[in-house]
C-alpha cells in the first residue's frame, strides 16, 4: 500500500461521485525523473564494469538513469532501486484505477 506523503497533491473526488482517487503528485514525480531514453548519458559495458561500485553510487545519488551500450548497441537502461519502487507503485495504482474504472462502468447501465 502506498502512503501518501504531505506534500503531494491528491486528485480526490467527492463521496458521492464513486471516482477512483490518485496519487498525482507521485506519478508526476517518477514521470520528471525518467526522460526519454535518448536524453540519457550513455556509457559502454566495459567502462561500466572497470568501477561498478562508483557508477552505481553516482545513479542512486543523482537518481538520473543511465543507458549501457554492449556491443555497440544500447541494450540496458539502469535506474535506482527507489525509482523502482516508485514506478512499482505507480503501476499499482494505474491498474486499481483501471480496475475501479472497468467495476464502475459494469456497474452504470448502458445508454
Amino acid at each position: 500500500m502506498m502512503d501518501r506523503s504531505l506534500d503531494s497533491p491528491t486528485i480526490s473526488s467527492f463521496p458521492h461521485t464513486g471516482e477512483p482517487q490518485v496519487n498525482t503528485g507521485n506519478v508526476i514525480d517518477v514521470a520528471g525523473r525518467l526522460p526519454q531514453a535518448s536524453q540519457l548519458k550513455v556509457l559502454s559495458g566495459k567502462f561500466f564494469a572497470r568501477n561498478v561500485q562508483a557508477n552505481i553510487q553516482r545513479i542512486k545519488d543523482s537518481r538520473r538513469p543511465l543507458r549501457l551500450r554492449l556491443r555497440n548497441k544500447c541494450s540496458v537502461v539502469i535506474i535506482d532501486n527507489q525509482t523502482y519502487e516508485d514506478l512499482l507503485n505507480v503501476r499499482t495504482q494505474l491498474i486499481k484505477l483501471v480496475e475501479q474504472m472497468e467495476r464502475k462502468n459494469m456497474a452504470s447501465p448502458s445508454n
